[in-house]
């Protein structure tokens, strides 16, 4: 359940980033989407290891 709600957040933010006008939401969603990948990868990881 939580990597669903990790992969909406992901294309949301994406998607956002790629939109607006604003150089500082840009720079925002760019940073929530580096920690998303962060959040993927220790996902995977935990659900590789149960």
């Amino acid at each position: 359940m939580l990597l669903t709600a990790e992969v909406i957040a992901a294309v949301y933010y994406d998607a956002l980033k790629n939109v607006t006008g604003s150089v500082c939401l840009q720079s925002i969603c760019g940073q929530i989407l580096i920690d998303e990948k962060q959040h993927f990868e220790f996902q995977a990881e935990t659900l590789i290891n149960k």
